[in-house]
């Protein structure tokens, strides 16, 4: 078995196996979309032949931490065809990234894991919590203050710096968020698969965008 980084004609196979390890179906469209955002040198795989078996997918950004934005690296997209699994590929392919990461001097490393347990083997931790409220009828949600002032506007991604200016003054508050910017907003905010999505900025009284949020 090869470990290497991918090749720029390797992507369709990158493409096909994040199809069936997260069920997804890709149309034409989806696969153009995907394939231009694809970076194959950020891409850890493991090559039977010339045939991926296994890949760990590497995010590079810059994470807030007291207020501070340092290097850092998600860990994205790991997946394995099921004949290739339980061989420990995705180990040594961990390995190999996280040696990547401490080379380009990123010293924090996140991703969201399918179990805790699993990625903690490697020395990840929690660091947060995710919440769900769930409403069941509208008497739940808080009702608008007749004396409320300001409104609501609709923006696209051609107005992402809106949205950056709103996020930017909290993120520096709190550790783990990410320093967002100009390519995250587009392509991780605004790409094909969030198309449906609407994003509304709450506008103050005095013309000031306070808030937003993606429906």
């Amino acid at each position: 078995m090869e470990i290497r980084r991918l090749n720029d004609n390797e992507i369709d196979q990158v493409i096909e196996l994040g199809e069936f390890a997260f069920q997804g179906n890709f149309s034409k469209e989806d696969r153009e979309d995907i394939r231009s955002r694809i970076e194959p040198s950020n891409i850890w795989g493991a090559f039977e032949g010339e045939r991926l078996a296994s890949k760990v997918s590497m995010l590079p950004m810059n994470v807030y931490v007291q207020g501070v934005a340092m290097k850092a690296c998600g860990v994205t997209g790991v997946s394995t065809w099921p004949e290739h699994r339980r061989g420990g590929l995705v180990r040594t392919l961990i390995k190999h990234a996280l040696t990547d990461m401490v080379e380009k001097g990123q010293t924090l490393s996140l991703l969201d894991p399918f179990s805790v347990g699993y990625y903690r083997k490697f020395g990840w931790e929690l660091y947060c919590d995710h919440s769900t409220a769930v409403f069941t009828s509208k008497e739940q949600f808080p009702k608008p203050s007749k004396d409320g002032t300001g409104s609501f506007d609709h923006v696209t991604k051609e107005n992402w710096q809106r949205l950056q200016d709103v996020y930017q003054q909290l993120a520096t508050r709190y550790t783990g968020m990410i320093n967002r910017d100009e390519w995250w907003w587009l392509n991780r905010k605004f790409n094909h698969f969030t198309k449906t999505y609407r994003a509304i900025i709450y506008v103050d009284q005095h013309g000031e965008d306070r808030g937003y949020l993606f429906l």
